[in-house]
């Protein structure tokens, strides 16, 4: 188990990370686009589904990114790639 914290107002709260789901796994070589690398982790269903995907996949839905013009757009999207509905 990795370690993270994370830091909110003033109080630091300590939460385990399972290895495989550590950055390294997660973005195998493939350069995030900071919107994706920041909506993602706050969806844990979405960041397993995606790191479980193929490299080619995974450049699909970052590919597909740049199409997204908003923040909301952005959650809706990984909100998909978590239900199964998005480059499966």
């Amino acid at each position: 188990m990795y370690f993270s914290y994370i830091f909110k107002k003033w109080d630091i709260i300590n939460i385990n990370i399972p290895k495989e789901i550590t950055m390294n796994n997660v973005f195998d070589g493939i350069e995030m686009p900071m919107g994706l690398g920041m909506a993602l982790p706050k969806n844990v269903p979405a960041l397993d589904m995606f790191s479980n995907m193929d490299a080619s996949h995974k450049q699909a839905v970052i590919d597909y990114t740049h199409q997204i013009n908003s923040k909301n757009e952005m959650h809706e999207f990984v909100r998909e790639i978590a239900e199964g509905k998005s480059f499966m």
